[in-house]
């Protein structure tokens, strides 16, 4: 709900990036992801979202 920049990436345990969703800057609104991670093996990953006041970070399993 702010303006900005702005980014989401997942992380695995050992805090590396591996995929980049989005990076840049954005205004309030409702956004879709769209995708494919299926180059990521299964695993425990971390989702971050980053905005210019606040992080959030989610877990996500990858299970195939």
């Amino acid at each position: 709900s702010e303006s900005g920049e702005h980014r989401m990436v997942l992380v695995d345990a050992a805090g590396r990036e591996v995929h980049r969703f989005f990076e840049g800057v954005m205004v309030p609104g409702v956004y879709e992801l769209t995708g494919g991670l299926r180059a990521i093996s299964s695993g425990t990953y971390h989702l971050v979202l980053q905005t210019p006041t606040m992080q959030i970070t989610e877990p996500l399993v990858i299970a195939r």
